[in-house]
């Protein structure tokens, strides 16, 4: 994953995101999230990453 990741430090990106994939999917499955909130979340974090890794 870390191959298609532009950012400088795409190793820890990459983690962080799966991390986050992880985390989201306990939530999801426990009830705690519904598809849209998730989705959102994963949304926002991929915009993070992304915008800035365009700054660098």
């Amino acid at each position: 994953m870390a191959s298609i990741l532009p950012a400088p430090n795409a190793d820890a990106a990459a983690a962080g995101l799966l991390a986050l994939m992880e985390g989201l999917g306990v939530y999801l499955l426990g009830g705690h999230y519904t598809a849209e909130q998730a989705l959102g979340t994963l949304d926002a974090h991929l915009d993070l990453v992304f915008r800035s890794s365009a700054r660098t």
